[in-house]
């Protein structure tokens, strides 16, 4: 994630300054979550081929040659191609820790560990990012420093023989259709889509930061905050969803972000007033994702989350790939500030979400009262 986070960082700084169109840096940005779609579909044969660690390995191998790749040639076309490979394996990798992780704990623990999962990526993503300071933008050291520390990934985990060693060896999925996952867990179900397009769009940053005038250093440190988010918040939130309703805390981190979403528009941007915010949206927004997972996977027996986790994965890239598109659009058409409006919506949105979904089914907002009850109707069943 540290590769990724420089990566994205550089891309959409290099389109907006090179003159790429606004069609061409949203193809660029989306191109990522276009290949979530096929990453996802593909991630449980390769597990049940390789195994997790190996199926881990492999993939960080084959990313770190995608994070070097751009430097071979500054063209729309193939800077597109390489983000979605890359978006390909990173959606595959997630399929694999997720369901590593999911499987090896229980409900009153899941938000706690996927919580610290969550808070080790981000901060890799925030520090990969704020790397644009010492590589710069120019040439082709930012591609090359990428590629080389998602390389380390490869190496790390080749070496980690304790964590390897304990990882199942070939897991069997049961199938879920969408259709059984919906009914199983609709909160969820519509939650990944609508999640995916607010963080897809929250991704941009770097454009915004470059259509408001900043220069590469604050460029650098505006994307850095935002992955500084989750480390101050997501942990305390997952750990208190472990105690109190999932989907209630969902809803409150959302109606929040929204609100600051559009409070922070009118401020004066790269400004500490502007950087505060954005580390609190961005900590509000990224934990959705982490919280959305752990309030599905409460719902289902554990030789169902391999399949869901790949569902999930799925509908977060569905709404990832309209996010970029959207934002870019509405910062052409409105100025920089478009960028914070496209933001709010998907998180009032997700507010909605969560309260018509719940009072539909009749099922009550505390989660161990409906993970009882599920556990239930599946022993009868």
């Amino acid at each position: 994630m540290a590769g990724n986070g420089l990566l994205l960082t550089v891309l959409g700084v290099r389109a907006g300054r090179d003159g790429f169109s606004t069609a061409a840096t949203g193809a660029i940005l989306s191109g990522y979550y276009v290949g979530f779609l096929a990453g996802t579909r593909h991630a449980a044969p390769i597990m049940q081929r390789l195994g997790l660690a190996r199926a881990l390995m492999w993939m960080m191998a084959v990313m770190a040659v995608i994070c070097a790749a751009p430097a071979l040639a500054e063209v729309p076309g193939w800077w597109i191609l390489l983000r979605i490979a890359q978006g390909y394996m990173v959606s595959a990798c997630y399929v694999v820790v997720e369901t590593w992780l999911n499987t090896a704990t229980s409900n009153d623990r899941r938000g706690h560990l996927l919580g610290i999962y969550m808070v080790c990526v981000m901060a890799s993503f925030a520090a990969g990012a704020f790397l644009l300071r010492f590589t710069g933008t120019r040439g082709a050291a930012p591609f090359l420093v990428a590629g080389l520390i998602t390389a380390c990934g490869a190496l790390c985990m080749t070496g980690a023989h304790a964590a390897t060693a304990a990882a199942p060896s070939r897991p069997i999925p049961a199938p879920v259709a969408l259709k059984t996952l919906f009914r199983l867990a609709p909160v969820g179900v519509v939650l990944a889509g609508l999640v995916g397009f607010s963080n897809g769009a929250f991704s941009t940053v770097a454009v915004f930061a470059q259509r408001a005038g900043l220069d590469d250093a604050r460029t650098a440190l505006v994307s850095a905050v935002t992955g500084l988010g989750p480390i101050v918040v997501l942990f305390p939130l997952s750990k208190l969803s472990d105690r109190v309703s999932r989907p209630a805390v969902i809803a409150a981190s959302a109606a929040i972000a929204a609100v600051l979403f559009v409070v922070t528009g009118p401020m004066t941007p790269g400004h500490w007033p502007m950087l505060t915010s954005l580390v609190i949206t961005g900590g509000l927004t990224l934990t959705l994702y982490t919280l959305t997972v752990a309030a599905t996977n409460d719902r289902l027996m554990p030789d169902q989350m391999a399949a869901a986790s790949g569902q999930i994965v799925l509908l977060y890239g569905l709404g990832a790939i309209l996010g970029p598109f959207a934002s870019t659009a509405a910062m052409k058409a409105i100025g920089a500030d478009g960028y914070f409006w496209v933001n709010a919506a998907p998180h009032v949105a997700v507010v909605v979400a969560v309260v018509v979904l719940s009072q539909r089914a009749r099922r009550p907002l505390t989660r161990r009262r409906a993970g009882d009850r599920d556990r239930a109707e599946n022993g009868d069943n």
